[in-house]
């Protein structure tokens, strides 16, 4: 029997009541910082605007709310809609050993669904996200014991996001095993796509950030179909030509993927971005805040900085991301990214915009930055140690290595940071007067009787 049963068969009988306390506390961290995420978004990224205009000008029953836009629309274009804002700015939260960002995934298809079924309580939902992010998760990291890096092409996040997203718009659904397989089925057939060619192809492609869209969506009608009695795929996994065989050479660890389910829940495993940057920035990033804080150090005293990249690495540290013309460029620029951070003591949510991105002292210090390959040993992941030197005009030479940067589970966000980060992109939002009345209701959320009152 495919795996697929197995793992529907636990996210259609878990409840709130079997979660660790661990895991309802990185969930509800998941949904607060999610949230916030999205009203960046919403002011920040005209792109997603643009592509949500769509869906606005084409209209529909007024079903689930569009965060930062007072508008709504039928649940599965309020999902695009939110889903496309959740990774507008790369903020969103990620798990480094299995390359996924979970919540972007699970958070716009089934806040769309608990809004259009209505009562739908705040233990519900944040069940519902712990169980889909776990399944992302699972997925990522039984694939990521059996791969040598990500070589195949593929972009895990999205490849794998659309299932958990499934799962749990299934999971608000209260649909049973075998409706959930049919989900899983169908958004398989329907969505499974993603290629980190997105990230080498010139031109600066939007889609990149935007990927969210596809998966809020076809994750909202995968399950609603479900529930209609479409059947799905129902050897998404393990079929000759399912998941694994087809998009990673029948490489997966399938006891790590089914295995303790109800006990083990990879959720724990997310990390929360302190930067609104691509994560392969971040080492680095932390690496040359923590020089820069701890030795006062003046960008005008500054000669050289080296910064230690493995082969994954250099893509984003080449002299042709010294000067970004896009926001978009500048998240996966290594030497701005790393320059506006000196230059600053911070890498702030301003650092891409247009101001940031036309900061004299940053582009002056990027510069002087040089990449030197290094291998860290074994090391073959993109998320490898960020190791910076910072050599001063006069002579004195600092070097700092980073191998978890703050938000990651070894070096975790406390809810007072979730909030300052919340707070932060809440300035940015289109509505920004509406941001705090969310929050609180967020930070109740198990108190919840109706996930509607989250979006009011």
């Amino acid at each position: 029997m495919d795996a697929s049963y197995t793992l529907a068969d636990n996210v259609a009988n878990v409840t709130m009541r079997d979660l660790p306390p661990e895991v309802v506390d990185i969930t509800r961290k998941c949904i607060l910082d999610t949230f916030g995420c999205i009203l960046a978004g919403s002011g920040l990224s005209p792109d997603s605007v643009n592509v949500i205009d769509l869906f606005i000008q084409a209209g529909g029953n007024k079903e689930s709310t569009i965060i930062g836009f007072n508008k709504k629309l039928p649940s599965w274009s309020a999902a695009f809609a939110n889903g496309v804002l959740a990774h507008a700015l790369d903020y969103d939260d990620i798990v480094d050993e299995a390359g996924v960002h979970p919540s972007l995934c699970t958070i716009p298809a089934t806040l769309a669904l608990a809004e259009k079924v209505g009562g739908v309580t705040g233990k519900e939902f944040i069940t519902a996200i712990a169980l889909g992010n776990d399944l992302i998760c699972r997925l990522g990291t039984a694939i990521k014991r059996k791969q040598e890096g990500l070589s195949l092409g593929f972009r895990p996040a999205p490849v794998l996001g659309i299932f958990g997203a499934a799962a749990a718009a299934g999971k608000i659904l209260k649909l049973d095993r075998e409706q959930i397989v049919d989900a899983l089925g169908i958004a398989f057939h329907q969505a499974a796509a993603g290629t980190f060619e997105v990230f080498l192809s010139p031109g600066d492609p939007k889609i990149r950030e935007l990927y969210g869209g596809s998966i809020g969506m076809q994750a909202a009608l995968a399950a609603l179909m479900a529930q209609k009695g479409v059947t799905g795929i129902k050897t998404s996994f393990e079929g000759p030509a399912g998941l694994f065989n087809l998009y990673f050479q029948g490489k997966y660890d399938r006891d790590y993927l089914v295995g303790d389910l109800g006990t083990r829940y990879d959720g724990v495993n997310v990390g929360l971005k302190a930067w609104s940057a691509n994560r392969i920035m971040h080492n680095h990033v932390q690496a040359a805040l923590e020089l820069t804080r701890e030795h006062n150090i003046n960008p005008t005293d500054i000669e050289q900085v080296t910064l230690y990249v493995t082969d994954i690495q250099k893509r984003y540290a080449g002299a042709d991301r010294k000067k970004p013309a896009t926001s978009t460029e500048a998240r996966i620029s290594l030497p701005f990214c790393v320059s506006a951070a000196i230059a600053h003591q911070e890498l702030s949510i301003k650092s891409f915009t247009p101001d940031g991105l036309s900061d004299k002292v940053t582009l002056m210090l990027a510069e002087k930055i040089m990449a030197e390959d290094t291998s860290y040993g074994e090391v073959k992941s993109f998320f490898a140690p960020g190791k910076v030197s910072i050599r001063l005009k006069s002579g004195d030479t600092y070097t700092n290595q980073v191998d978890h940067p703050f938000g990651h589970p070894r070096n975790p966000m406390r809810l007072e940071d979730v909030e300052r980060k919340f707070k932060d992109c809440a300035m940015y939002s289109r509505r920004p007067g509406e941001a705090m009345r969310l929050w609180r209701t967020l930070n109740e959320l198990e108190t919840v009787k109706d996930v509607r009152t989250i979006t009011g």
